[in-house]
């Protein structure tokens, strides 16, 4: 599985640094800073979270935006892993969610943002009872990578599409 922890300085395994190169949007995902992004800021942002919209809601626009700005990318993979990464947050955390995605450095940068510390891991799949475990596995099998990202007010799950 692709995945390491980070801090809030996005720092990457081995002390390296996630490829931000000043992304507004990629630095601004990371720890307190206010979101959404500002009218016209470049790149674009699709920002939605729990409070106003639902995990479908959330899917279907993160499959649009891809659609749209990244062709390339599997927009049914970006759906899927929105959904997954969305649901963990529901399940496994406090229930409240924000979902970001923009385009930088030829890739597409999905941000799943909640208020716990408590950090995603990979468990065995309960095939017998339908209990789950598949979530990460497949965030890991559909990315080209995935980070999570501690700060302050919690955690950004930020998984990466190759466009």
């Amino acid at each position: 599985m692709r995945a390491y922890e980070t801090g809030p300085a996005a720092a990457g395994p081995g002390g390296g640094t996630i490829d931000v190169d000043g992304c507004p949007a990629c630095l601004r995902g990371v720890g307190d800073e206010a979101w959404p992004a500002a009218l016209g800021e470049s790149p674009a942002v699709l920002c939605v979270d729990s409070d106003r919209t639902s995990i479908g809601s959330a899917r279907r626009a993160a499959r649009e935006y891809a659609a749209v700005c990244c062709p390339r990318v599997s927009s049914g993979h970006v759906e899927l892993v929105t959904s997954e990464l969305c649901t963990n947050a529901l399940r496994h955390a406090t229930g409240w969610w924000r979902l970001r995605l923009h385009t930088h450095v030829g890739r597409l940068v999905l941000d799943v943002d909640d208020d716990c510390l408590t950090l995603p891991r990979a468990r065995v799949p309960d095939l017998a009872h339908g209990s789950g475990g598949l979530g990460m596995m497949l965030v890991g099998e559909l990315t080209e990578a995935y980070h999570v990202l501690r700060h302050t007010r919690g955690k950004t799950v930020r998984a990466l599409f190759a466009r």
